[in-house]
Protein backbone atom coordinates (compact mmCIF):
# COMPACT_ATOMS: atom_id res chain seq x y z
CA UNK A 1 0.00 0.00 0.00
CA UNK A 2 1.22 3.64 -1.20
CA UNK A 3 1.11 5.79 1.74
CA UNK A 4 2.44 9.40 3.08
CA UNK A 5 3.24 11.28 6.36
CA UNK A 6 -0.58 12.97 5.48
CA UNK A 7 -2.36 10.02 5.12
CA UNK A 8 -0.86 8.31 7.80
CA UNK A 9 -1.92 11.51 9.82
CA UNK A 10 -5.40 11.78 8.56
CA UNK A 11 -5.93 7.85 9.24
CA UNK A 12 -4.73 8.12 12.91
CA UNK A 13 -6.19 11.39 13.15
CA UNK A 14 -9.53 9.97 11.99
CA UNK A 15 -10.13 7.01 10.08
CA UNK A 16 -13.44 8.15 8.22
CA UNK A 17 -11.78 11.45 7.57
CA UNK A 18 -8.89 9.33 5.64
CA UNK A 19 -11.97 7.35 3.72
CA UNK A 20 -13.97 10.66 2.37
CA UNK A 21 -10.25 12.02 1.94
CA UNK A 22 -8.35 9.70 -0.55
CA UNK A 23 -10.51 6.22 -1.22
CA UNK A 24 -14.51 8.67 -2.00
CA UNK A 25 -11.96 11.76 -2.92
CA UNK A 26 -14.78 14.22 -1.24
CA UNK A 27 -12.95 17.81 -2.29
CA UNK A 28 -11.33 19.54 0.39
CA UNK A 29 -12.36 23.32 1.05
CA UNK A 30 -10.12 25.60 -0.71
CA UNK A 31 -6.93 26.95 1.63
CA UNK A 32 -5.54 30.25 0.25
CA UNK A 33 -2.29 29.84 2.61
CA UNK A 34 -1.40 26.08 0.89
CA UNK A 35 -0.35 28.60 -2.41
CA UNK A 36 1.81 30.98 -0.24
CA UNK A 37 3.47 27.75 1.06
CA UNK A 38 4.03 26.14 -2.32
CA UNK A 39 5.40 29.90 -3.70
CA UNK A 40 8.00 29.46 -0.54
CA UNK A 41 9.10 26.20 -1.26
CA UNK A 42 9.47 26.64 -4.96
CA UNK A 43 11.27 30.07 -4.61
CA UNK A 44 13.90 28.55 -2.08
CA UNK A 45 14.21 25.70 -3.92
CA UNK A 46 15.65 28.22 -6.89
CA UNK A 47 17.16 29.96 -4.71
CA UNK A 48 19.62 26.83 -3.35
CA UNK A 49 20.08 26.03 -6.98
CA UNK A 50 22.31 28.79 -7.22
CA UNK A 51 23.92 28.22 -3.76
CA UNK A 52 25.71 31.72 -2.97
CA UNK A 53 25.48 33.43 -6.36
CA UNK A 54 21.72 34.68 -5.66
CA UNK A 55 21.49 37.76 -4.06
CA UNK A 56 17.83 38.79 -1.56
CA UNK A 57 16.96 40.99 -4.83
CA UNK A 58 17.33 37.70 -6.70
CA UNK A 59 15.20 35.84 -4.30
CA UNK A 60 12.44 38.30 -4.03
CA UNK A 61 12.12 38.58 -7.92
CA UNK A 62 11.69 35.03 -7.91
CA UNK A 63 9.18 35.15 -5.61
CA UNK A 64 7.78 38.24 -7.06
CA UNK A 65 7.57 35.97 -10.38
CA UNK A 66 6.49 33.11 -8.76
CA UNK A 67 3.07 34.94 -7.91
CA UNK A 68 2.46 36.20 -11.48
CA UNK A 69 0.48 39.29 -12.11
CA UNK A 70 -2.78 38.92 -8.93
CA UNK A 71 -0.46 38.91 -5.91
CA UNK A 72 -2.98 37.02 -3.59
CA UNK A 73 -3.52 38.30 0.29
CA UNK A 74 -0.29 36.46 1.78
CA UNK A 75 2.15 38.06 -0.92
CA UNK A 76 3.54 40.49 1.45
CA UNK A 77 3.49 38.22 4.70
CA UNK A 78 5.51 35.60 2.38
CA UNK A 79 8.35 38.59 1.36
CA UNK A 80 8.85 39.19 5.04
CA UNK A 81 9.45 35.50 5.60
CA UNK A 82 11.73 35.10 2.87
CA UNK A 83 13.31 38.07 3.93
CA UNK A 84 14.12 36.59 6.74
CA UNK A 85 15.20 33.50 5.66
CA UNK A 86 18.15 35.18 3.41
CA UNK A 87 19.44 36.65 6.98
CA UNK A 88 19.41 33.46 9.14
CA UNK A 89 20.48 31.27 6.19
CA UNK A 90 22.32 32.75 3.61
CA UNK A 91 25.30 31.23 4.73
CA UNK A 92 24.36 27.59 4.89
CA UNK A 93 23.92 25.84 1.69
CA UNK A 94 21.74 22.86 1.77
CA UNK A 95 23.04 19.03 0.31
CA UNK A 96 19.59 18.99 -1.48
CA UNK A 97 16.19 20.53 -1.30
CA UNK A 98 13.02 19.66 -2.20
CA UNK A 99 14.06 16.08 -2.61
CA UNK A 100 11.24 13.53 -3.76
CA UNK A 101 11.59 10.05 -1.94
CA UNK A 102 9.40 6.57 -2.50
CA UNK A 103 10.52 3.59 -0.63
CA UNK A 104 9.14 0.17 0.04
CA UNK A 105 8.63 -0.42 4.09
CA UNK A 106 8.26 -4.09 4.05
CA UNK A 107 4.68 -4.50 2.27
CA UNK A 108 4.38 -1.14 1.75
CA UNK A 109 5.19 2.29 0.21
CA UNK A 110 6.43 5.16 1.95
CA UNK A 111 6.36 8.42 -0.49
CA UNK A 112 7.33 12.09 0.55
CA UNK A 113 9.14 14.98 0.06
CA UNK A 114 12.54 16.53 2.16
CA UNK A 115 12.19 19.93 2.31
CA UNK A 116 15.87 20.23 2.87
CA UNK A 117 18.69 18.12 3.83
CA UNK A 118 21.72 19.55 4.81
CA UNK A 119 25.24 17.94 5.22
CA UNK A 120 27.73 18.09 8.25
CA UNK A 121 31.18 16.56 9.00
CA UNK A 122 29.13 14.68 11.78
CA UNK A 123 26.38 13.46 9.75
CA UNK A 124 23.42 14.49 7.26
CA UNK A 125 20.49 17.12 9.29
CA UNK A 126 16.94 16.94 7.39
CA UNK A 127 14.85 20.32 7.78
CA UNK A 128 10.88 20.16 7.37
CA UNK A 129 9.59 23.80 6.41
CA UNK A 130 7.19 25.14 8.75
CA UNK A 131 4.77 27.89 7.90
CA UNK A 132 2.57 27.48 10.95
CA UNK A 133 1.98 30.54 13.26
CA UNK A 134 2.37 27.82 16.30
CA UNK A 135 6.20 26.59 17.65
CA UNK A 136 6.23 23.14 18.56
CA UNK A 137 7.46 22.56 21.85
CA UNK A 138 10.57 20.25 22.06
CA UNK A 139 8.46 17.61 23.27
CA UNK A 140 6.33 17.70 20.29
CA UNK A 141 9.41 17.80 17.58
CA UNK A 142 10.97 14.54 19.58
CA UNK A 143 7.95 12.97 19.18
CA UNK A 144 6.57 14.12 15.87
CA UNK A 145 5.80 11.38 13.55
CA UNK A 146 6.41 13.56 10.71
CA UNK A 147 9.67 13.39 11.53
CA UNK A 148 10.19 9.91 12.23
CA UNK A 149 8.79 9.10 8.89
CA UNK A 150 11.42 11.15 7.18
CA UNK A 151 14.15 9.12 9.05
CA UNK A 152 13.05 6.69 8.33
CA UNK A 153 12.82 6.99 4.65
CA UNK A 154 16.27 8.36 4.53
CA UNK A 155 17.37 4.93 6.44
CA UNK A 156 15.94 2.93 3.40
CA UNK A 157 17.36 5.22 0.91
CA UNK A 158 20.89 5.71 2.51
CA UNK A 159 21.65 2.81 5.21
CA UNK A 160 22.33 5.56 7.47
CA UNK A 161 20.16 6.74 10.53
CA UNK A 162 20.52 10.98 9.75
CA UNK A 163 22.31 13.22 12.88
CA UNK A 164 19.48 15.23 13.60
CA UNK A 165 15.74 15.76 12.07
CA UNK A 166 14.09 19.10 12.27
CA UNK A 167 11.78 21.30 11.55
CA UNK A 168 12.72 25.41 10.76
CA UNK A 169 9.87 27.62 11.72
CA UNK A 170 9.69 30.07 8.79
CA UNK A 171 7.87 33.21 10.29
CA UNK A 172 10.52 32.95 13.52
CA UNK A 173 13.51 32.24 11.73
CA UNK A 174 13.72 29.26 14.73
CA UNK A 175 15.05 25.81 13.79
CA UNK A 176 14.29 23.38 16.25
CA UNK A 177 15.85 19.43 15.72
CA UNK A 178 15.49 15.70 17.55
CA UNK A 179 17.57 12.78 17.00
CA UNK A 180 15.94 8.99 16.12
CA UNK A 181 17.52 5.91 16.66
CA UNK A 182 17.50 2.61 15.40
CA UNK A 183 14.54 1.63 18.07
CA UNK A 184 12.63 4.44 16.73
CA UNK A 185 12.87 4.08 13.41
CA UNK A 186 11.44 0.20 14.44
CA UNK A 187 8.27 1.69 15.97
CA UNK A 188 7.61 4.15 13.00
CA UNK A 189 7.89 0.98 10.73
CA UNK A 190 5.15 -0.80 12.71
CA UNK A 191 2.89 1.84 12.90
CA UNK A 192 2.93 2.31 8.92
CA UNK A 193 2.09 -1.48 9.00
CA UNK A 194 -0.77 -0.75 11.41
CA UNK A 195 -2.05 1.85 9.80
CA UNK A 196 -1.88 0.20 6.18
CA UNK A 197 -3.84 -3.06 7.69
CA UNK A 198 -6.66 -0.18 9.81
CA UNK A 199 -7.08 0.90 5.52
CA UNK A 200 -7.32 -3.12 4.08
CA UNK A 201 -9.70 -4.02 6.76
CA UNK A 202 -12.09 -0.93 5.70
CA UNK A 203 -11.72 0.03 9.53
CA UNK A 204 -13.50 3.77 8.66
CA UNK A 205 -14.99 5.01 12.38
CA UNK A 206 -15.22 8.51 13.09
CA UNK A 207 -13.57 9.25 15.79
CA UNK A 208 -14.11 12.56 17.73
CA UNK A 209 -11.24 14.83 18.73
CA UNK A 210 -10.24 18.69 18.57
CA UNK A 211 -9.81 18.43 14.70
CA UNK A 212 -13.42 18.25 14.67
CA UNK A 213 -14.13 21.54 14.88
CA UNK A 214 -12.57 22.78 11.68
CA UNK A 215 -12.89 19.71 9.61
CA UNK A 216 -13.75 20.13 6.04
CA UNK A 217 -15.94 17.02 5.93
CA UNK A 218 -18.12 17.93 9.36
CA UNK A 219 -21.15 18.25 7.55
CA UNK A 220 -20.93 14.76 6.19
CA UNK A 221 -19.97 13.72 10.27
CA UNK A 222 -23.67 15.61 10.95
CA UNK A 223 -25.60 13.67 7.89
CA UNK A 224 -24.46 10.34 9.72
CA UNK A 225 -24.53 11.11 13.33
CA UNK A 226 -27.05 8.44 13.73
CA UNK A 227 -26.65 5.39 11.51
CA UNK A 228 -26.25 2.93 14.02
CA UNK A 229 -23.93 0.50 11.63
CA UNK A 230 -20.82 3.84 11.95
CA UNK A 231 -18.59 3.08 15.02
CA UNK A 232 -17.67 6.60 16.94
CA UNK A 233 -14.80 6.98 19.16
CA UNK A 234 -14.18 10.01 21.66
CA UNK A 235 -10.80 10.74 23.05
CA UNK A 236 -9.27 13.60 24.91
CA UNK A 237 -7.80 16.62 22.90
CA UNK A 238 -4.06 15.59 21.74
CA UNK A 239 -1.13 16.79 19.79
CA UNK A 240 -1.18 13.76 17.32
CA UNK A 241 2.47 12.73 17.75
CA UNK A 242 4.33 9.50 17.39
CA UNK A 243 3.55 6.50 20.08
CA UNK A 244 6.27 5.54 22.25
Amino acid sequence: MRLSYSKIKTCLECPYKFKLAYIEKVPQKPKPYFKLANIIHYVLHKYHFYERKASLDDLLLCYERAWGLKKGIFYEEGKKILTSYYQNMRDQIPYTSEKRFTVRVEDNILAGKFDRIDKTKDGFKIIDYKLSKIILTPREVKESLQLSLYALAFFYLTGIVPLKVGFYFLRYGKMLFTKKTEKDLERTKNLIDDVAQKIIREEFYRKEGRSCSWCDYKESCLLEENEPTRKIIKEKPRQLLLPL
